[in-house]
């Protein structure tokens, strides 16, 4: 059978064509993975995979599901980039549960970072999947979840930490004790950097309720670096029952704090405190004290301090007595 040249290098061209136009598509999704854009809200995402062979496209493609079932949070603010590293399985203690010996573990790693307006956030999300390496069973299965859920955890975090980045000294105080955890920190952390004297009452005020210690602990970090003078009383009322291991630190933010009250409380520790460690730290941070404080410069004997120079007494112009001029007494 005859086949005319002309349709078969149509057919031909047609080949070409549809080959490029599958390149096209193909590079395009994968950019699309890479960059986040797509049909889903969150445009500002930047995506990085790294796995072996055949996972990172169905990662990706994972991903891009993830992304584009995320409804749009107005509050996700800045540029977010998604590092996701899909480790190779590795052996492990095998355990047995359900009657099937489980040996084998892969642990999938997400690192996910915003930036805004010169400031930054960032999570961890670190999980793993068990299997069996007789029988595995529905393992790709069992990462796809995976990845959906850490994915979705990582931009739930990164979403908070931008409501954060975004409010101002006054809804930052104002949202102060409805925070917890990361968002704690974020806030904290900006209080500091920012300097956000203003807040310090609303920290005082967490720190005498709550019950927590580890947070008292991390608001005397702040109350050092804000010099928060109206702190000073909760923090020894809270020192006084500590013991001496504890009690060092705290006279150490005491002393970056400083002013009378705080003092007061160093020369206390350092003439009368029962541990011969704990007075000597003390008298330690009162001479670092003297130290930093700026000393007035001592007047030379007979030199009268400055500010306060002798002055030549000069004739007034005019004599008491309105109307009256100054005598002129020369000889004419």
């Amino acid at each position: 059978m005859r086949v005319d040249s002309k349709y078969f290098n149509n057919f031909r061209v047609l080949q070409v064509v549809a080959a490029a136009m599958s390149v096209v598509l193909i590079l395009g999704y994968l950019i699309g993975c890479r960059t986040g854009a797509g049909n889903h809200s969150l445009q500002n995402i930047t995506v990085n995979v790294q796995a072996d062979g055949s996972d990172v496209l169905k990662l990706r493609s994972w991903v891009r599901q993830v992304l584009d079932a995320t409804s749009t949070d107005e509050n996700l603010k800045g540029t977010v980039v998604l590092d996701l590293d899909l480790r190779a399985p590795k052996a492990m203690v095998p355990i047995r549960r359900d009657g099937v010996l489980l040996d084998r573990t892969q642990e999938l790693v997400i690192r996910g970072t915003l930036a805004w307006r010169r400031q930054s956030s960032s999570c961890l999300v670190d999980k793993s999947v068990i299997f069996s390496s007789r029988a595995p069973g529905p393992l790709e299965h069992k990462i796809e979840k995976m990845v959906y859920r850490s994915v979705a955890e990582c931009l739930r975090s990164l979403a908070g930490s931008s409501k954060v980045l975004g409010m101002n000294e006054a809804e930052l105080v104002r949202r102060l004790p409805t925070m917890d955890g990361q968002e704690l920190d974020l806030a904290l952390k900006k209080i500091v950097d920012r300097r956000m004297t203003g807040a310090a009452p609303a920290l005082v005020h967490m720190f005498r309720a709550t019950g927590d210690e580890k947070l008292k602990k991390r608001l005397l970090g702040v109350f050092a670096r804000l010099r928060a003078r109206g702190a000073v009383d909760d923090i020894i009322a809270w020192a006084r029952s500590k013991d001496s291991d504890e009690l060092v630190p705290v006279l150490a933010v005491l002393a970056q704090i400083s002013g009378p009250k705080a003092e007061a409380f160093l020369q206390w520790a350092a003439h009368f405190h029962g541990d011969a460690h704990v007075r000597e730290e003390a008298a330690k941070l009162l001479d670092r004290i003297q130290m930093e404080t700026p000393r007035q410069p001592v007047p030379v004997r007979g030199q009268p301090p400055a500010g306060h120079e002798r002055k030549e007494r000069q004739p007034p112009d005019i004599l008491p007595g309105e109307g009256h001029r100054r005598l002129d007494i020369r000889g004419g």
